[in-house]
């Protein structure tokens, strides 16, 4: 499994908080997205091993310019940390359809969390569902 994150090279903090996400995420890949164009590279490869995709706008106007990206993240298991609780902001973060939003004054452990209880989930529905492609044999 892996994590796909997304935040702008100039992102206030943003080596803190890739090192805080990557400690934190129970995957063996951390793939680190600096433009829109990297995370559309990243988004267009199967999403079977994503665990998430974990965005850190920077501001309103890179927001719009994810929500760009709406048809190619749909489907995959988003974490949106915002920089603020901007009504605006949060009414467009909503149409992304995120499993968990937080801010950047937030506590990111809790990031961990879900991303933890996410890989939890999966990894239960994974011992319970055949894997696809796989045939079963009969005698």
């Amino acid at each position: 499994m892996y994590l796909i994150c997304y935040a702008e090279p100039d992102y206030p903090g943003r080596a803190e908080l890739l090192t805080q996400l990557e400690s934190d995420a129970p995957v063996d890949r951390f793939v680190v997205c600096p433009s829109l164009e990297d995370l559309d590279e990243n988004l267009l490869r199967p999403m079977c091993d994503v665990l998430a995709v974990v965005l850190i706008p920077a501001d309103c106007d890179d927001l719009a310019r994810i929500l760009g990206l709406q048809e190619v993240l749909a489907g995959a298991r988003i974490i949106l940390i915002l920089p603020t609780w901007d009504p605006n902001m949060l009414n467009k973060a909503h149409s992304l359809r995120p499993r968990f939003m937080t801010t950047r004054e937030m506590d990111f452990r809790e990031v961990g969390a879900v991303l933890r209880k996410i890989a939890k989930n999966l990894n239960h529905y994974n011992l319970l569902e055949p894997h696809r492609g796989e045939k079963e044999y009969v005698q």
